[in-house]
């Protein structure tokens, strides 16, 4: 059985070209948090927790990974099957309330590990190809 051994979660911060201005705030850049979980057998998957600012969310780098790193991957996700996707995401249910956006980061990173573990696209492994192909323009 594969395990997940490694839980490392990375702030990384994009520069905006020009910034975004709200009537409260001034954005210069997108925040977010990479998130890589490794296997026992050097397996892979990788997330994004998307943008982070918090008059967006409510999520910030740092409370993302702060639960990631202190709660779920201490609590969860070491030493579990990362193919067991549905139980894993009830027991962050359980144990997390709330932190949409960081059991989202952690959920997604399982679907890209479970998918290479298979060997098959993450489309697949929701459902499949529905159309052919989409209309460009």
């Amino acid at each position: 059985m594969t395990k997940i051994v490694k839980v490392e979660c990375t702030p990384v911060s994009t520069p905006l070209k020009k910034p975004v201005i709200m009537p409260n705030t001034r954005i210069t850049s997108i925040d977010s948090v990479v998130l890589k979980l490794t296997c026992d057998d050097g397996t892979v998957g990788f997330s994004d927790s998307g943008d982070t600012s918090s008059w967006y969310r409510g999520e910030l780098q740092e409370s993302i990974m702060a639960m990631i790193q202190q709660v779920i991957a201490p609590r969860i996700l070491l030493g579990e099957d990362p193919r067991c996707i549905e139980k894993i995401v009830a027991k962050m249910d359980l144990l997390v309330r709330d932190n949409n956006q960081a059991k989202a980061t952690v959920d997604f990173a399982l679907h890209d590990l479970k998918g290479k573990l298979l060997g098959v696209p993450v489309y697949e492994l929701l459902g499949g190809r529905t159309i052919e192909a989409a209309r460009q323009g």
